[in-house]
C-alpha cells in the first residue's frame, strides 16, 4: 500500500486518506464527514413524496452512517 506504515515499521498498516488538499485525514475526520453526508440524504429523503425512493434515500442514509460508526463509533 502507498502511504501505509505496516506494523513492521510503527504503523497500523492503514493506507493514508486524504482530502482534496492532500491532507491526511484522522479517521475521525472522515466519520464526521460521512455523518455530514447522512444528514444531507436524510434531508433529501424527509422531503421524498416517492416512497421507493425514500426508501433509496434512507439506504444511503445507513450506509454512511454505518461507514461513520465503523470509523468512530463517538461522534464528537
Amino acid at each position: 500500500m502507498t502511504g501505509a506504515l505496516t506494523p513492521e515499521n510503527g504503523g497500523s498498516g492503514e493506507a493514508d486518506v486524504r482530502n482534496s488538499w492532500g491532507q491526511v485525514q484522522s479517521p475521525r475526520e472522515r466519520a464526521a464527514h460521512y455523518r455530514k453526508y447522512a444528514a444531507q440524504f436524510r434531508a433529501l429523503a424527509a422531503g421524498e413524496q416517492n416512497e421507493s425512493l425514500r426508501g433509496n434515500l434512507m439506504e444511503i442514509v445507513r450506509q454512511y452512517e454505518e461507514q461513520a460508526r465503523d470509523l468512530d463509533p463517538k461522534p464528537g
